[in-house]
């Protein structure tokens, strides 16, 4: 437990698993990029990317839609993002 100085001085940790406010730097299909995403939604968003055509893999994981809402990104996460495209 932390001491009331150290609370006083640095605030309360958060919590295990909680999205890192602020910039952060990530490797996003191999290329360093700084962002200030706390979730997969927030930097597909940041990124202007559009949702409907767009896969993610974080730190190896290809993720659901409905998971980039409540999937935190951290400082020095790996991003891959595909982006879908019909053609022939």
């Amino acid at each position: 437990m932390r001491t009331k100085t150290a609370l006083a001085k640095h605030g309360p940790r958060p919590a295990a698993g909680a999205p890192i406010s602020g910039m952060k730097t990530l490797t996003v299909n191999g290329a360093e990029r700084s962002l200030e995403a706390a979730t997969v939604a927030g930097m597909v968003e940041e990124m202007g990317l559009p949702e409907p055509l767009v896969l993610v893999e974080h730190n190896g994981l290809a993720l659901r839609k409905p998971e980039w809402e409540s999937t935190p990104i951290r400082d020095g996460d790996r991003i891959e993002i595909l982006r879908i495209s019909a053609g022939g």
